[in-house]
């Protein structure tokens, strides 16, 4: 049982250092918009406020990337960096490797850094990858599951998160319409920024049947190449054009090869 939000474990040999948490989205910002401008209740940690870690995922999701004074912001989880190495190559690679990761600061204590992600995401991922089961949520918002994703897409990691995934998705709007492929019923159907988001959720999770569906229907509800900041193949992407050219069985290929992995 953890002591503390952060403490993922109490023989930490290992910090992971989030700079600038809550940064990255993943909904394209608006010309002029500004990541405190998105979220106006938050509260960012005072400079050299250390007396008042996050206890809640509460907190942690109203943190703001930057301090008052303009600084990068920052967290930090006391983990175990046997269960990164387990869990992930890349964070293997950063451990075992020449990186400067690889070498303990004064306190003994490995500083693994990465930046921008979202804090409450990266806290459900390493509940999960120290085995803190009893506190990764059962209910997540679809935008939360996405931000999981991307992590799991980075640090390659999915094989651990996957399992947590099918009851977070039974709770996504119009989801099942396409895990069970009920999308070419719905006469009002359409492909846009929020079926590009579930386009990466099937993608960064590997929902096979979900991921065949929006791929269809982004062939046949849209008019253009998709544009989104989201990591999604290129090639995924460029159905539309390969529609356009005819060449529907060089489509199939592409799409029964990705939806594989």
């Amino acid at each position: 049982m953890k002591k503390s939000l952060l403490e993922l474990d109490p023989q930490a040999d290992a910090l992971l250092i989030l700079k600038c948490p809550n940064l990255r989205q993943v909904h394209a910002q608006t010309a002029g918009e500004t990541p405190k401008a998105r979220n106006n209740k938050s509260t960012p940690i005072k400079e050299n406020d250390t007396s008042k870690p996050p206890k809640t995922r509460e907190d942690i999701a109203l943190i703001e990337p930057y301090l008052e004074n303009g600084e990068p912001n920052e967290l930090e989880f006391r983990v175990s960096a046997k269960h990164l190495c387990l869990a992930s190559p890349v964070f293997r690679s950063m451990i075992n490797g020449s990186f400067k990761e690889s070498q303990p600061n004064d306190e003994g204590l490995l500083e693994v850094r990465t930046s921008e992600w979202n804090a409450q995401a990266l806290l459900i991922v390493l509940d999960i990858i120290h085995g803190h089961h009893r506190s990764v949520p059962r209910r997540l918002s679809r935008d939360i599951i996405a931000q999981i994703g991307l992590i799991v897409d980075y640090y390659d990691c999915l094989e651990v998160v996957q399992i947590f995934g099918d009851s977070w998705f039974m709770n996504v709007q119009n989801w099942l319409l396409y895990f069970f492929n009920m999308w070419r019923d719905n006469t009002d159907s359409v492909f846009k920024d929020d079926e590009t988001l579930l386009l990466f959720i099937a993608w960064s999770y590997r929902s096979t049947s979900a991921f065949e569906s929006l791929t269809s229907s982004a062939i046949f509800n849209t008019e253009c190449l998709i544009e989104t900041h989201l990591p999604i193949p290129t090639q995924i992407l460029a159905c539309k054009k390969i529609l356009s050219s005819d060449e529907l069985a060089v489509a199939s290929t592409v799409l029964a090869d990705f939806s594989g992995v």
